[in-house]
């Protein structure tokens, strides 16, 4: 049984959680855009034919940073947004219960 202390405190998470949640989808966009910046300047920085400028920009130490970058607020946003489907599936339970107990089941 979910008490009703344990339903509102799910629906606190995702409202003091919603603003960080945001940060790290924006976070992920960035990084995905600060990849493509750093492949470009190893591209531009590299000499041979395009398809040694394609893989130097590839295996560039910049670009390995942005792409750990981004492998980190993916994790951390995909965290947040599963504890946020537990705190909405907690609170489903509880409006679930609490229509039960109005019909006497």
């Amino acid at each position: 049984m979910i008490t009703d202390d344990r339903a509102e405190k799910a629906c606190e998470f995702i409202r003091d959680n919603a603003q960080r949640h945001g940060q790290l989808k924006g976070a992920k966009a960035f990084h995905e855009h600060e990849i493509k910046r750093r492949k470009a300047i190893a591209y531009l920085a590299s000499e041979g034919s395009v398809a040694e400028r394609q893989a130097h920009s590839e295996i560039d130490e910049d670009v390995r940073k942005a792409i750990s970058k981004l492998i980190e607020s993916i994790t951390e946003e995909a965290e947040l947004a599963d504890k946020n489907k537990a705190a909405e599936l907690t609170y489903e339970i509880w409006r679930t219960q609490q229509a039960n107990m109005r019909k006497g089941a």
